[in-house]
């Protein structure tokens, strides 16, 4: 056995004290960058909210949610949400200034179960719709017991 040094072997390439500091430079301006790319490159969202009127009919068996299109263009895409876990998605548009009529029952659960008028009241109420501009609004309701929003 010898005692021999090991020699560093010159043919590998070697990141130099300027290459290190060019690198992590551009890897901490890389978010940057794509943050910046992302906020020109996206469309803007609206931040009013969706010009809607919700009243419920309890009259009648079963009840009804009526929605009033009360915005200056049509909809599509229209969410309804009852107390936060039952949901309606209406699949066709809704016209500036027509109503929808849903009756209670047309609301589900994720899982399938439907609105049970006889067992629960309707607390709360949220419409969401896309409007022809693209921009997607929302409008949330809160209902006192037996009270029309």
């Amino acid at each position: 056995m010898t005692n021999e040094v090991a020699q560093s072997r010159p043919d590998l390439p070697r990141l130099s004290r300027r290459g290190l500091i060019i690198t992590l430079a551009s890897l901490a301006s890389l978010p940057i960058l794509v943050v910046g790319l992302l906020y020109v490159t996206l469309p803007a969202t609206s931040s009013a909210p969706l010009a809607v009127d919700v009243k419920i009919i309890r009259d009648v068996d079963p009840p009804q949610v009526v929605i009033l299109n009360q915005d200056d263009s049509d909809w599509s895409n229209l969410n309804v949400t009852l107390n936060g876990a039952f949901y309606h998605y209406y699949k066709h548009s809704l016209p500036q200034g027509k109503e929808l009529s849903l009756p209670v029952t047309a609301f589900v659960r994720r899982s399938g179960l439907p609105f049970d008028p006889a067992n629960l009241e309707i607390d709360d109420v949220n419409v969401a719709a896309r409007r022809v501009s693209g921009y997607r609004a929302t409008r949330d309701f809160e209902i006192a017991r037996g009270q029309d929003p």
